[in-house]
């Protein structure tokens, strides 16, 4: 990855109101970053969170940002828990 900072901003809906819900970030099939929600306290029918993809030789300016170098794809999934 070279360039612009990349903020994925994930909005689950839950409209069985499940008490959490698992998000997964899986980048280029060898990274996995797991994160348990918890219902949004505006509405508790949905889940949020975010994630910020910077190139590897910006992480140091974002603390908690995932490094990646290169090309490659991601994907965003979820299930309740």
């Amino acid at each position: 990855m070279t360039g612009p900072v990349v903020t994925l901003d994930v909005v689950v809906r839950n409209p069985a109101k499940a008490p959490a819900v698992v998000v997964t970030l899986v980048v280029a099939g060898d990274r996995v970053e797991q994160r348990i929600l918890q219902p949004s306290p505006e509405d508790p029918a949905v889940y949020r969170t975010q994630w910020t993809l910077v190139p590897r030789t910006q992480a140091t300016s974002h603390a908690d940002a995932i490094p990646l170098a290169g090309r490659g794809t991601f994907s965003v999934s979820a299930a309740t828990a």
